[in-house]
This record gives C-alpha cells, sequence and structure tokens, in this order.
C-alpha cells in the first residue's frame, strides 16, 4: 500500500509535451499579445500581403471623444472588428479606418463640467472652443489606447478626426456639391437638441422660431409679405 501511495500516477498518463501554460493569465499575457501585434505590425503586414486583393473598406461609426468607452461601444467595436477578420481570413484587402467625432455639445458639455462650469457664458467662445480640442483630444488617445487593448485591427495610427481641417474642407465641399445640384430638401432648419433643458438648445430653438417666422413672412401669399411687395 505505501508503494501504491507513493507512486506518482501523473507519469504513467499519455500527455502532451508542451510549453503552453496551464494558466492563462489574462491580465498579465493579453497587454503582452496586444503589444507582440503592435510591435510586428501585425495588421500592416496583412494588408501587404492582400495588397493585390479585392478592397474591403470599412469607415469607423464614429464614436464620440467625449469619456470612456462602455459596453456598448465594446459590443459595436468588437462586431466591427470580427467583420474585418472574417474579411481578411476571405484573402480581401480589409482596411478599417477608426474615427472619433470631436465636434458639438458632447464634448462641451463634458469640458465645462471638466472646468466645473456651470453656465458657457462665463468662458470666453474662443476659450472654450481650444479647451474642448485639448478634451477631445485626451479622449481620443484614452479610447485608442482602450480599442487597440480590445485586440481590434485598424488604422489606428491614422485615423480621421473630425477636427482636421482636411475634413472640415471635405464636409463643406460637400455641402456646396449638394447646393449647386439643388438637392435642398436634404437641409433642415430644425437641428436635434442632445439636452433640451441645456441653455443652448433653447438659444437653438428661439433661433429655429425666428427663421420659421421669417420664411412665414416672406411667401408672397402672407399678409406681412404683400403689404412689403
Amino acid at each position: 500500500m505505501s508503494e501504491t501511495a507513493e507512486r506518482n500516477y501523473r507519469d504513467t498518463l499519455n500527455l502532451p509535451k508542451t510549453g503552453f501554460p496551464m494558466k492563462a493569465e489574462l491580465p498579465k499575457r493579453e497587454p503582452e499579445r496586444v503589444r507582440w501585434w503592435d510591435e510586428r505590425g501585425t495588421y500592416a503586414s496583412r494588408l501587404e500581403t492582400s495588397a493585390s486583393k479585392p478592397p474591403w473598406i470599412l469607415h469607423d461609426g464614429p464614436p464620440y471623444a467625449n469619456g470612456e468607452l462602455h459596453m456598448g461601444h465594446f459590443l459595436n467595436m468588437v462586431l466591427k472588428d470580427t467583420f474585418v477578420k472574417i474579411a481578411l481570413l476571405d484573402g480581401k484587402w480589409a482596411n478599417f479606418i477608426p474615427g472619433w467625432d470631436m465636434h458639438g455639445l458632447p464634448i462641451e458639455i463634458e469640458t465645462l463640467k471638466h472646468l466645473g462650469i456651470e453656465d458657457f457664458h462665463a468662458i470666453d467662445p474662443l476659450e472654450l472652443r481650444a479647451r474642448c480640442k485639448e478634451r477631445a483630444l485626451f479622449w481620443l488617445d484614452r479610447q485608442r489606447d482602450v480599442r487597440k487593448r480590445m485586440g481590434c485591427f485598424g488604422r489606428f495610427d491614422r485615423p480621421y478626426r473630425t477636427i482636421d481641417p482636411a475634413y472640415e474642407a471635405t464636409v463643406v465641399s460637400t455641402l456646396a456639391d449638394l447646393a449647386c445640384e439643388r438637392r435642398s430638401g436634404a437641409f433642415t432648419t430644425k437641428p436635434p437638441w442632445p439636452k433640451p433643458k441645456s441653455s443652448t438648445s433653447r438659444r437653438r430653438r428661439r433661433q429655429s422660431s425666428c427663421a420659421s417666422q421669417l420664411r412665414r413672412s416672406r411667401r408672397p401669399d402672407s399678409p406681412s409679405g404683400s403689404a412689403r411687395a
């Protein structure tokens, strides 16, 4: 019995010999794996390999650069990355171009909270724009690092940003093309209200109301319009 008890039955099992660790240790190994991909340019090399293949291009959504990513972002980005990698495995030139929306009320509200300012009238508009840009760039870098930690592939070194002059010039050029083609039906004077109770939204509602009254006053069949005629 003593001889049986001391015997190591592990040596009697026919197990494969491998250097793969028994413990997963994901908090330790996951950053190492992402760093390994980044140092070797795994995604860039795959694009070079499939440069002559049919193109498959996906532009990002894009998320607001105004805070931490949450589970909704995670689901959205992992699904996108799944299709990118499927296209790569299918032999296509799968080019994913990430981007960030860095304009508008979301980053203004975040910046005012960061500065501890409740009324946006208390800060000079040009100063507010400069501080908004700083905060947007801060959150872009933060979110980009998190997206890389997710294991997502993409050209994160060359994303498109809505604050870039080239991007803004493209928007203006597109609007000019639409105006020249008389597709004015695509425009509206009633913008959406991300935060209806904010003073900025109230001011815009007043502007929209004034614009509507001005259009009505210019109609030929309106009393005020015929009087001026």
